[in-house]
């Protein structure tokens, strides 16, 4: 039963996914869908990539307005936590004071506002059936456009941490990501 149940959300997730994948790269740019917003950040070409053990494709970059992880997971891992609860434990550990002050539930992912000393930047974790983009937008522009409807995006008291951090710098050893374990079926 467990093995019927993990294959329907399994086709679900990839069933929506396919649709309106949360991220797609193309040559000098990626582009989000946030919200059924589609949001093209340049990269400019200059960004790293990598791909070994569990990770199908990653892709990091950053530039003055944002910072952008792309995780794929290959499909015979998956994560050992939460993938934005992850994130978000990088980023207090990187961040010495950083508390997490609102949240906002978007269609394909979420949306958090980090604050240090009365200065604020947003986190935005979005996912796929196997992917996940964590963006750290240091002005909220992205954030407005995903959350048009919202009135609190302030983009005054900016906080842009600029810890030039990647997640999976050292994933080996942090223990991000675990192969799956196949289930005996023991039939009657």
């Amino acid at each position: 039963m467990k093995i019927f149940l993990y294959l329907f959300i399994t086709l679900l997730f990839t069933a929506c996914s396919v649709s309106n994948p949360s991220f797609q790269e193309k040559k000098e740019s990626i582009i989000i869908t946030a919200n059924k917003h589609s949001i093209e950040l340049k990269t400019d070409g200059n960004y790293s990539s990598r791909s070994s053990g569990c990770i199908d494709k990653s892709l990091f970059f950053e530039t003055k307005e944002y910072q952008v992880e792309y995780i794929k997971v290959d499909n015979r891992c998956t994560w050992t936590g939460l993938p934005d609860g992850l994130y978000q434990d990088f980023l207090r550990k990187n961040i010495k004071g950083l508390e997490k002050t609102a949240s906002f539930k978007i269609e394909n992912g979420d949306i958090y506002k980090f604050e240090k000393e009365d200065k604020y930047f947003y986190f935005i974790s979005l996912y796929d059936a196997l992917s996940n983009t964590f963006l750290i937008d240091y002005t909220g522009e992205i954030v407005s456009t995903i959350l048009e409807e919202q009135k609190d995006i302030s983009l005054e008291n900016r906080f842009a941490p600029r810890f030039q951090k990647e997640l999976l710098e050292n994933h080996m050893f942090k223990g991000f990501f675990e192969s799956k374990r196949s289930e005996e079926v023991v039939l009657p």
